[in-house]
C-alpha cells in the first residue's frame, strides 16, 4: 500500500484535467451560442475567454 500517496496524486492530476476539459466544451459551447445569436457578443465572449484562460493557467501553475 506504498502507492496510496502517488496513486492519490495521480487522481488528483486527473480530476484536475477532466475539469479543464470540461471548461474547455463549456467555452466551445458558449462561443457557438454567441456567434449563433449576434456578432457584436463576440468581442465580449472572447474578453470573457481570455479572463477563463488567465484562471486555468494560475490553476495549473498552483498545481
Amino acid at each position: 500500500m506504498q502507492c496510496s500517496f502517488q496513486c492519490l496524486i495521480h487522481l488528483y492530476l486527473i480530476i484536475i484535467l477532466i475539469l479543464i476539459l470540461l471548461l474547455i466544451i463549456m467555452i466551445m459551447g458558449v462561443l457557438f451560442f454567441a456567434v449563433r445569436s449576434s456578432n457584436s457578443n463576440v468581442c465580449n465572449v472572447y474578453l470573457q475567454l481570455n479572463e477563463i484562460m488567465i484562471y486555468i493557467l494560475c490553476a495549473v501553475k498552483i498545481v
